[in-house]
């Protein structure tokens, strides 16, 4: 014996997880918080006069945006330890790999969500224009002082 109330099913709204590209469904009257399966990251969905909204918490740009710039801490701390010319040389090492990090990291696409890979190619051009500038300076200080 059956039952005589049809069965509904519910409309699932379609979007791309702004952080991994992962499409994503939930429930056309979901509205709330939701974890992307792939990349975990939290969205806040649901749906207002029929668009679409979309509110992200995102601390992966932040830390794509900061982890180019650690090997400046460790080649500095090294360089620290010993003389003040080798101080300097590990300080200007590390300006120049913490480019050469954040675009690697930028390019990595198979390996880091969107959001951190965006954090890092930030981080990566302020570190070609802060390491171009202070290696000017530098360099022209060293000019001068050999004169």
């Amino acid at each position: 014996m059956s039952s005589d109330i049809p069965e509904t099913k519910e409309e699932n709204v379609m979007i791309e997880c702004p952080s991994c590209d992962k499409i994503l469904s939930f429930p056309l009257n979901h509205s709330g918080k939701m974890r992307c399966p792939i990349c975990k990251q939290v969205l806040i969905v649901g749906t207002k006069e029929n668009i679409e909204v979309i509110e992200i918490k995102d601390r992966n740009y932040w830390l794509g945006f900061v982890a180019p710039i650690s090997p400046i801490f460790i080649l500095a701390t090294i360089g620290f330890a010993s003389s003040e010319l080798d101080a300097l040389f590990g300080f200007m090492c590390s300006l120049f790999l913490w480019p050469v990090i954040g675009f690697s990291i930028a390019k990595g696409r198979g390996t880091f969500v969107k959001s951190f890979r965006a954090g890092a190619s930030t981080s990566a051009v302020i570190g070609l224009i802060f390491g171009g500038l202070l290696g000017l300076w530098i360099f022209s200080w060293l000019g001068n002082a050999l004169r």
